[in-house]
């Protein structure tokens, strides 16, 4: 059994699909977190591969109980030997990945024992689900339903105009990267899934306006200086560890990724 868990839906079941598209739909399950713990006690045998989708927001109120749950989960996967996935996502810029996180990372560091083999991701700005919470879906509910856009920028030191940058990514790189890690099992570790490329939001917006066929109407917003906490973030996934693997195809570009998903059945409202 592959069985996927965790606190954000959509991913899980787009994992799901991916791996049921490649001929494994009799052994996936898509459960969430209540008694997940008992319940692998009780599958140990059955279960081959654990996936485990962190939600999407995650804010410091919670950070403590949610160190707990993943320390819990570790120790139970590797008391039944039971290969490990985590996913999680990156936060707003290099300098700002999530904290707890961090240390999860370091305590795993620091066990003796572990899975047969364990990874952790750290997924860039996620775009192509069904919740329709990216920054992607934003940006095309307001160009079909208003025609114009608002983009933020803000003045840098060089007194040039400089705009948020995402790394983006598409939810089918993901599901391709997992089923090559499960297929190939390379070494354990921390790996970074993402475009390996910035890209601001007017480029998102140009992206969009492509597919649609539509010339939406552009307006920037500029942020005081004196509003740090409403900073521009610079987000870069760094591939190399995953290319030195061996995991040689290449991520969606910003474009592509836009092109196919605004052809998908369903679509962002």
């Amino acid at each position: 059994m592959i069985l996927i868990v965790g606190k954000y839906e959509p991913l899980a079941t787009e994992i799901a699909r991916k791996f049921r598209d490649m001929h494994c739909s009799e052994g996936v399950q898509v459960r969430n977190s209540t008694r997940l713990l008992d319940y692998i006690d009780a599958h140990c045998h059955e279960i081959g591969m654990l996936f485990y989708v962190d939600k999407k927001q995650t804010g410091d109120a919670d950070s403590s109980a949610r160190l707990e749950h993943l320390q819990l989960l570790w120790s139970t996967a590797s008391k039944h030997a039971i290969p490990l996935f985590f996913l999680f996502f990156k936060y707003k810029s290099d300098y700002a990945i999530d904290n707890q996180l961090d240390k999860y990372a370091f305590w795993i560091d620091k066990q003796f024992r572990k899975p047969p083999f364990h990874y952790l991701f750290k997924m860039s700005e996620l775009y192509g689900l069904e919740d329709n919470a990216s920054v992607v879906d934003d940006f095309y509910r307001q160009i079909v339903t208003a025609g114009a856009v608002t983009v933020l920028r803000r003045r840098d030191d060089e007194d040039n105009w400089v705009e948020r940058q995402l790394d983006y990514l598409y939810v089918t790189d993901v599901g391709r990267v997992l089923y090559w890690f499960a297929t190939h099992r390379p070494e354990s570790g921390v790996y970074e899934l993402g475009g390996g490329f910035p890209r601001t939001d007017t480029a998102v917006v140009g992206a969009i306006s492509r597919v649609l066929k539509l010339s939406p109407q552009i307006s920037y917003e500029e942020i005081w200086e004196n509003f740090p906490q409403r900073e521009l973030p610079c987000l870069v996934v760094d591939l190399s560890t995953l290319r030195r693997i061996g995991y040689k195809k290449p991520f969606y570009t910003l474009e592509n990724g836009v092109k196919s998903y605004l052809h998908r059945p369903f679509l962002p409202r």
